[in-house]
């Protein structure tokens, strides 16, 4: 994994501020920014996966409703794969409703049950994107919410990659907790930079975790065609692939 390339990644476009900028913007969007930024990601995460030196495409207002419609995808898988956590989030207010109803005794028990709770959130959290960033990619390449949840592939995926999945969410779990107070001291305004920041590096890294899987004899996705400039393999293939792709 290069998180050099990864944290710099944003800044390889000369128009990187506006890129921040207008994405930062999507995320004041209720709802529908969110998507949005999804939709955007497939040509992000297209464009490294046909060049990994690649810049970020420009963020372009005019393609607002193709960046919506091409973000429906992955946003329903990820609601969808989300409701595995439903049942887990209820353990972890378990320590933390017993410590509010034992503040009678001292403040010391509210304290210990949300620290208690912190503590499963984290791991819980780990552990999920370990399972939802494969769905994810899916989603995002294939444009297709059934072929998301391929759990042959989702299991080789997991099997082959999830140390590095596991580091790349610590690495950008611990710089999001360095940048993010310079973000809330600017104004607040700046969190919303240092969020969109990180999803650049996201994206960038999910590229390289999809690349690395390839070389490490993973089965490649049929990425979808949008254009006729669209590679059948959705990377640069000399000689093809041993495994052929999948929908």
């Amino acid at each position: 994994m290069n998180f050099g390339q990864a944290f710099k990644f944003l800044f390889n476009s000369p128009r990187w501020g506006m890129n921040l900028l207008q994405a930062a913007v999507c995320i004041l969007i209720p709802i529908i920014g969110p998507i949005v930024l999804l939709g955007y990601s497939f040509s992000v995460k297209r464009a490294l996966i046909l060049d990994h030196a690649a810049s970020p495409p420009d963020f372009d207002f005019n393609k607002f409703s193709q960046y919506l419609s091409r973000g429906v995808y992955p946003f329903v898988a990820t609601l969808l794969a989300s409701l595995i956590l439903v049942p887990f989030i209820c353990v972890i207010y378990v320590p933390v409703f017993i410590g509010i109803s034992m503040a009678d005794k001292g403040p010391f028990w509210p304290i210990a049950g949300m620290a208690c709770g912190f503590l499963l959130y984290i791991p819980l959290i780990l552990v999920f994107n370990l399972f939802s960033l494969p769905i994810v990619i899916r989603a995002t390449l294939l444009q297709d919410i059934g072929g998301a949840f391929k759990f042959d592939w989702i299991k080789d995926f997991i099997t082959r990659m999830w140390a590095q999945i596991l580091l790349s969410q610590i690495v950008v779990l611990l710089v999001g907790m360095v940048l993010a107070p310079i973000g809330f001291c600017a104004l607040f305004v700046g969190i919303y930079a240092v969020i969109t920041y990180l999803m650049f590096v996201q994206w960038h890294l999910h590229a390289q975790l999809y690349l690395l899987y390839l070389d490490r004899g993973g089965t490649p996705l049929l990425i979808k065609d949008y254009g006729p400039d669209a590679p059948t393999y959705g990377f640069p293939v000399n000689p093809p692939p041993t495994n052929p792709p999948q929908q």
